[in-house]
């Protein structure tokens, strides 16, 4: 069956067409977590998904780092970790 249209990772129309049962979508995990969980959306060809692509937090190299900055980034280290882990484990 040829595809033709834009395609697009994130686009609020893929969400409005899998969700209403006339078509499918191929987003990140994290986007559609809640979805999934409501039982809105359902997963398909999950053999064929592509590993967990890793997620960093950057800033700006220096000599010290700001207790603040180091605070801040280990904050949100902790919190990001535990929604990705809690949105793998609701997928799972």
């Amino acid at each position: 069956m040829p595809i033709s249209g834009r395609n697009s990772t994130y686009h609020p129309v893929q969400f409005c067409r899998a969700t209403s049962d006339i078509g499918v979508t191929n987003v990140l995990s994290y986007q559609i977590v809640r979805l999934v969980s409501e039982g809105k959306l359902s997963l398909i060809l999950q053999d064929f998904e592509p590993e967990p692509t890793p997620v960093h937090i950057v800033h700006r190299r220096q000599a010290l780092l700001p207790l603040k900055l180091r605070l801040f980034v280990d904050f949100a280290a902790s919190r990001l970790r535990k929604s990705l882990d809690d949105d793998l484990a609701l997928l799972s």
